[in-house]
């Protein structure tokens, strides 16, 4: 019923969370998880993530782990809405954390109404799903804060082609992913 993940590095290291089994969800490796975060290493410390098509909700625990202070994470599908939620109390951080159970588009709506803004924002859709609608709300409602980043995996055939929009600061492929850093154009 569920997969196991480890948490890669900081204060919650080794600790296990659970994953959804199923097509539905398909958890970040460990190995990718690693390289991600250390080409966010710096970024982190006292950082706000928002972790959408979170599944298991591994990369905003990570990023909290290494430091983070506080994250959105959302799903729209109920088991990994349920496994999100215990593995947060698992970990003890409910505190720093918040659950959306909707769609992308209603939770980035229910984000601008409330001002928030991230200093990174984690996009793990399903392979095969138009990133840039995404991208068009993140930009239009302005959610990155200055010097923000996006970083988007995705399989290594769907290019990112919000270029009028934001910048590919990085680019990195592990076999058929890619994970894709993106900055707005006017903050480079």
């Amino acid at each position: 019923m569920y997969n196991e993940l480890r948490i890669v590095a900081g204060r919650f290291k080794q600790r296990k969370i659970k994953a959804p089994k199923g097509e539905n969800t398909r958890p970040t490796s460990g190995k990718v998880r690693e390289a991600l975060f250390s080409i966010l290493f710096g970024r982190l410390e006292g950082a706000v993530v928002l972790d959408l098509f979170a599944g298991s909700g591994a990369l905003a625990l990570e990023a909290i782990s290494r430091g983070a202070d506080y994250a959105v994470i959302c799903d729209n599908n109920k088991k990994a809405v349920s496994v999100i939620s215990d593995n947060i109390k698992n970990l003890g951080i409910e505190d720093n954390t918040r659950v959306l159970a909707y769609s992308w588009e209603k939770t980035l709506e229910i984000i601008k109404d409330e001002g928030v803004k991230f200093d990174i924002i984690f996009l793990d859709p399903p392979y095969g799903l138009n990133i840039e609608p995404i991208l068009q709300k993140i930009f239009y409602y302005t959610l990155l804060k200055k010097d923000g980043i996006i970083s988007i995996e995705h399989d290594i055939v769907n290019e990112i082609n919000s270029k009028e929009l934001f910048a590919v600061i990085k680019e990195k492929r592990y076999r058929n992913t890619a994970i894709t850093f993106l900055k707005q154009e006017d903050q480079l």
